[in-house]
C-alpha cells in the first residue's frame, strides 16, 4: 500500500531484483531496503528454499519525496532460464496504473527499465 508503490513481476524461478533510485541518488534494494520513504517490504526467490514460479517485489512509498526516481531491474539469479520477461507496474493515488514490460537477461546488470516524477504537494 502506500501513496504510490512500485510492483516487478515475473513468472519464473529466477531471482529478480527490483531497485529503485531515488531523487537524492539512494537506492532501495534488497540490501538497503529503507530510503527517501519507500521500503521495499517484498524479496522473491532470494531464497532457495521458497522459490515461487509467481514471484513479485514490492517497494511502496508512504510519503514519496518530490524528484525524479529511476526503476532498476537485476537479473541476479538466472537459475531457470537465461532470460526473464517482466512486468513493472507504477501505482500513484489519483492516476491510472503505469505498465512497463521488459525483458530481463543473464549478464545485462541493473537495467533501467523506467523513471518518474513526484510533483512537491
Amino acid at each position: 500500500g502506500g501513496k504510490m508503490q512500485v510492483i516487478l513481476a515475473w513468472d519464473d524461478r529466477n531471482d529478480l531484483d527490483l531497485r529503485i533510485v531515488c531523487p537524492d541518488g539512494t537506492d532501495i534494494n534488497f540490501i538497503r531496503r529503507n530510503a527517501c520513504g519507500g521500503t521495499l517490504d517484498v524479496d522473491a526467490n532470494g531464497d532457495m528454499n521458497s522459490l515461487t514460479d509467481t514471484p513479485v517485489e514490492n517497494v511502496f512509498f508512504a510519503d514519496p519525496q518530490p524528484g525524479a526516481y529511476r526503476i532498476i531491474v537485476d537479473p541476479y539469479g538466472m537459475r531457470v532460464r537465461p532470460s526473464t520477461p517482466f512486468r513493472v507496474t507504477i501505482r500513484r493515488d489519483g492516476r491510472p496504473d503505469e505498465v512497463i514490460s521488459g525483458t530481463a537477461v543473464n549478464g545485462r546488470h541493473n537495467q533501467q527499465v523506467g523513471q518518474f516524477r513526484v510533483d512537491p504537494s
